[in-house]
């Protein structure tokens, strides 16, 4: 891989960086601003981009539903992984953009929370 940097096609949201053997991604997510993702598993251009297409349409679900907060870390997990762990964080994000899953609640108390009481 050719150290390049390839902007988006079609989207703003984010430049695709290969440098050195390694794939990286940013991505800007709307309000949750731009965030690099690493793409561990990807060793070639190929490779590099399916991932790209991938995570940019997950992003796309996630920023369109207002769960990109929660599920940035799914994301992360999504650029690092392959197969079938790839195929279960995959299903996990399109289950938040759905709004069939949610974060758990901690059940402890915020300092707004305090000072409505």
């Amino acid at each position: 891989m050719a150290n390049t940097a390839i902007e988006l096609q079609g989207s703003p949201r984010g430049t695709l960086e290969l440098r050195r053997g390694k794939a990286r991604l940013r991505l800007s997510l709307g309000t949750f601003g731009r965030r690099m993702l690493t793409l561990a598993t990807c060793r070639t251009e190929a490779e590099a981009e399916e991932r790209r297409a991938l995570l940019c349409r997950l992003a796309d679900k996630l920023v369109a539903a207002g769960q990109i907060a929660i599920g940035f870390p799914l994301l992360e997990a999504a650029a690092k992984r392959d197969g079938r762990a790839l195929d279960d964080v995959v299903k996990a994000i399109e289950r938040v953009a759905k709004g069939e899953a949610r974060q758990r609640s901690t059940g402890e108390t915020t300092i707004r929370e305090l000072a409505k009481r």
